[in-house]
This record gives C-alpha cells, sequence and structure tokens, in this order.
C-alpha cells in the first residue's frame, strides 16, 4: 500500500523567534515508509549535518526546531514518505514571529533654505526614500494642474 500523509498537503506553522516548534508527518502504508526531511528543497541531513537545534524524533516522523532564529523567518520543510509502492509528501512553512517591525513609514516635510528645496522623506526599518523638488518646479506643477 502506498504512502499516505494525514491531514493537509500544506501546513503554515507559526513560531516566536528563539522558542522551539515541532512538525509531524504521520505516515502511513505497508511496508511502513521512511522518512526523509528536506529544508528548501536540500535533504535536511546535508544542510543541518551540524546543526544541533535540529532533530528528528519518533523514527523521524516529527522534527524538532530548537531556537528558530531570525534568518529563519521563512523557511519551507518537508517530510517525504517512501515504501516500494511509492512516495507521498508535506510541506510546512514556518513563519518566524517577531523577526521585523510592521512596515509603518514615517513621513517628514521640510524646507531647506537657501536653496527652497521641499524635501519628503519616507523612513521605515528597511527602507529611507528622500524626494526633493525645488520651488519653481513646484510652481510649474502647480500651474499646470
Amino acid at each position: 500500500m502506498p504512502p499516505s500523509i494525514e491531514g493537509t498537503v500544506h501546513e503554515t506553522v507559526e513560531v516566536a523567534q528563539n522558542q522551539t516548534t515541532y512538525l509531524s508527518c504521520p505516515a502511513t502504508g505497508i511496508p511502513r515508509p521512511s522518512i526523509i526531511w528536506y529544508r528548501d528543497d536540500v535533504p535536511l541531513f546535508d544542510a543541518a549535518a551540524d546543526d544541533q537545534n535540529v532533530r528528528q524524533l519518533d523514527a523521524a516522523r516529527r522534527l524538532e526546531l530548537r531556537q528558530v532564529r531570525v534568518d529563519d523567518d521563512r523557511v519551507v520543510y518537508r517530510c517525504q514518505a517512501n515504501n516500494v509502492a511509492g512516495q507521498t509528501d508535506k510541506r510546512f512553512i514556518v513563519k518566524v514571529l517577531g523577526t521585523s517591525p510592521p512596515f509603518s513609514p514615517s513621513f517628514y516635510v521640510f524646507t531647506l533654505p537657501p536653496e527652497y528645496y521641499y524635501r519628503v522623506v519616507l523612513r521605515s526599518p528597511r527602507l529611507c526614500l528622500s524626494v526633493c523638488l525645488s520651488a519653481s518646479l513646484s510652481q510649474q506643477v502647480s500651474k499646470a494642474i
């Protein structure tokens, strides 16, 4: 009997930064399927051979992810169940919460004498955008409208 995995084929798991989470791969089949875990489509034993924060439990039916880090803010894990009758897989999107503040820009408008530039600055943790318009250009735009 080919392998099957209970539940949905895609699952989103949210975990707070530096916390532990478990991914479950309840596979059945005859003969009992073996489980291979992947991280971003790379076999996990290759990608995390020395990673003390990733462990397989229950004959690889569960994956423990400890102290999930900021650099893991969105990772796709996949368990693949294999036996002589076939294979199937399940994907997990792991989102790390609290890794970056929500986008909330601040706007500032000020004049820079003596050039009479009007400057609008958009600031966020990831972006700083500055746009300058001269007074003469602003007057021409106002006249055109």
